[in-house]
């Protein structure tokens, strides 16, 4: 790599280094004021042997103090990024706000969901009140109407996030948290009243009502089923509307990338506006107008579509290949990109952990190293071959660039995406195409019917295709584990590979070697790992009781017949961590029905659990212990409490020895309260499922 031409690489670099050590600060006080002072000393000092140092040796000391100091700004603007999460001191009990909607709400099965930006009216008790509240808004012809830039004023007990502390659970809290959003609440129809609507910013509120007109212009023109949600997601970046079934055809066709705005939409945007204006290239000043209309068409339809971050970096690096262009200026890829990633990540830090932004840019950096080498393995004469196999060259590229962070977070990897993208990408390229001349005719009848239709149909395609793709065999890897750690050494292999096989490097081949064995006893550990894994989980499910036993790949659930007949549900809090833990296998039984059950070394004798060395009772009433006649008490490890039903703690004493209570999550709020208080009167150690998240107990 040339770094001499590169120089925002190496500084993206390390301002991401230092973003990304920031976090892992978050638990250590940090003393801003002194990384401040290192960052002023730093950088005086690169500037002071720049100019009294001219030898050609020191110059790398310059150049190390300079990128130390960019590092440290790194840390600092993440840090001053992140004040909103603890800043903000809001006391407990309901409190009264003003706050305006800052996106546009969603509509979920029971509730509309809206960000609010808020201030608090109660300014003796709120040192800062300036922050980002979730709400969850009761569904009425009132709240389904609300909008982006409306006003309202609320009273509400706001909660930090928290997650539920399952094992292998997404963490919302976090990531919510990186989004501004650091508290929660919901609100009935009596807890809030609309006030106006003032948007605080004019020109996105404008970018708003446009994309809500158009939405409804897409709509009424779709002729056929399920194609109007797809090409809103498609067109303009709305993909609150799709349904699980559709997303799941193209994360499983490996074309999910088409329902993501992104390089591509937008670059169909800028080719079809940028041949419109191609006669004003022949004047100086016809040049300059067509910068300025080139740049506001770019920036327009990135607002349009919801400032996604694969749109601002498209929209970033097309506005400096724009300004390139006409001034003569050389251009460098790897540069641009590096500049438009840095210019992202000053103004929002956080970007760096969004799951679009790292798709994204390893996307483009794959299309750009990766593209060129695999497109000259073949020549073909034949103009179609040739274009077809120029499809397949940058699908290609873009795949082995973004597979291992796909995997990571969606644990599926497609096998025929490089056959789904040979129709995908073209229809989508006409889709963004017809969609566009569509809007421009939207407001007259008769054309907006016909490329409404055409725009429609195209979609009916597109869904077609990809749908095709469940009746292949072996369509894909499903439960695909790829933690960090694993996905760093793929992407070094990777690297390694490619300039082995296409600049013939030999030398990397001991590397490769290197890194190929580090992975192999990378997965040999984990496995083991899995193999000897013996836990009790109780997972934190609110309402529910939910129960694992995990002997090596096997997995025992039990929980009550409502969460067992929901697939979904299991999937959301069990998936992730069966695929961490390599389980294979599981077998489910009904807590409600208490029957004498055994599985190896599981067993079930009505409520009585035992798994290995230890011992369960399972209690929602202790009705059928006092009613026992018993010789002597019963011997258990723990108690595991859960139901409506009260329980009485001292006559559960006299009936059972245990060495600690577990309240399940499906325990309410009112019996939690009596039994942690009995505990603590009777020093009887106690876990709360609903309070510290999911209990484990690992039996080695």
């Amino acid at each position: 790599m040339l770094w001499s031409v590169r120089p925002f690489v190496r500084i993206t670099l390390f301002y991401t280094l230092g973003i990304l050590l920031s976090s892992k600060m978050k638990d250590f006080a940090i003393d801003i004021s002194l990384i401040l002072l290192l960052f002023s000393v730093l950088l005086l000092l690169g500037f002071v042997i720049a100019k009294w140092f001219t030898s050609y040796k020191l110059k790398w000391f310059t150049g190390l103090f300079f990128y130390l100091s960019v590092f440290l700004f790194g840390i600092f603007n993440a840090y001053q990024f992140n004040k909103v999460q603890t800043r903000s001191n809001i006391p407990e009990g309901p409190v009264i706000f003003v706050g305006e909607i800052v996106n546009d709400p969603i509509q979920t099965k029971n509730a509309v969901r809206l960000e609010i930006l808020t201030f608090n009216e109660d300014k003796d008790n709120v040192t800062n009140t300036n922050f980002i509240v979730l709400a969850y808004l009761e569904k009425s012809a009132s709240s389904i109407n609300l909008i982006y830039g409306d006003k309202i004023v609320f009273e509400a007990n706001v909660k930090k996030n928290k997650n539920s502390g399952n094992p292998g659970e997404f963490d919302y809290a976090t990531y919510l948290n990186r989004k501004g959003i650091v508290y929660t609440t919901y609100l009935n129809n009596k807890q809030w009243l609309f006030l106006e609507y003032s948007p605080s910013n004019k020109l996105m509120a404008l970018a708003k009502k446009l994309r809500r007109t158009l939405l409804q212009k897409l709509e009424e023109k779709s002729v056929f089923d399920n194609t109007y949600e797809v090409s809103a997601a498609i067109l303009l970046g709305y993909d609150f509307l799709m349904d699980a079934e559709t997303e799941q055809d193209f994360v499983r066709a490996g074309a999910m990338h088409i329902l993501c705005v992104s390089g591509l939409h937008v670059g169909v945007i800028f080719l079809i506006m940028s041949f419109l204006l191609s006669f004003l290239k022949n004047s100086n000043a016809g040049k300059y107008v067509r910068i300025v209309l080139l740049l506001l068409t770019v920036w327009g339809y990135a607002m349009l579509t919801g400032m996604s971050p694969s749109v601002q970096r498209a929209s970033i690096m097309l506005s400096f290949f724009i300004v390139g262009e006409a001034f003569n200026r050389l251009k460098d890829s790897y540069n641009t990109l590096a500049a438009s990633a840095f210019a992202m990540l000053l103004i929002d830090p956080m970007l760096i952990y969004s799951v679009g932004f790292q798709l994204s840019y390893a996307a483009v950096i794959g299309i750009i190293s990766i593209y060129r080498p695999v497109y000259n393995i073949f020549y073909f004469k034949n103009r179609v071959a040739n274009y077809l196999w120029g499809i397949l060259s940058v699908s290609i590229a873009a795949q082995i660039a973004t597979f291992p962070i796909a995997t990571h977070y969606f644990h599926y990897f497609s096998n025929y995406f490089w056959l789904v993208n040979l129709f995908v990408i073209p229809l989508s390229f006409l889709i963004i195409m017809s969609g566009f001349v569509f809007f421009i005719f939207s407001w007259i009848p008769f054309l907006s019917t016909i490329f409404g239709a055409i725009t429609s149909f195209l979609v009916l395609l597109l869904n077609n295709s990809v749908a095709i793709v469940e009746v292949f065999p072996l369509h894909g890897f499903d439960n695909v584990f790829m933690p960090w750690l694993k996905l760093i050494l793929i992407y070094l292999i990777i690297m390694a590979s490619f300039h082995l096989l296409f600049f013939r490097r030999i030398l990397i081949l001991k590397y490769l070697i290197f890194l190929v064995l580090v992975l192999v006893s990378y997965n040999t550990v984990v496995k083991y790992q899995n193999l000897t894994r013996k836990e009790v989980v109780a997972f934190n499910v609110k309402k529910y009781s939910v129960l694992e036993f995990i002997n090596g790949t096997e997995a025992v659930l039990l929980s009550d017949s409502v969460f067992l007949s929901d697939q979904k549900l299991q999937d959301f809090i069990l998936r992730s961590n069966h695929i961490s833990c390599g389980i294979d296998y599981q077998l489910a039984f009904d807590a409600d029905i208490f029957n004498t059950k055994s599985n190896k070394n599981f067993f079930v004798d009505g409520s009585f659990l035992g798994f290995y060395n230890k011992k369960y009772l399972l209690l929602s009433s202790n009705d059928r212990l006092y009613k026992a006649k018993m010789s002597k008490k019963i011997d258990v490890d723990a108690v595991i409490i859960f139901g409506k039903k009260s329980i009485d703690i001292s006559e559960l004493q006299q009936c059972v020895t245990f060495n600690k209570i577990i309240i399940s999550s499906s325990v309410p709020y009112w019996k939690q309260k009596i039994i942690l208080n009995k505990c603590k009167e009777a020093g009887i150690e106690y876990f709360n499922v609903n309070e510290e998240g999911a209990y484990i107990d690992n039996l080695f």
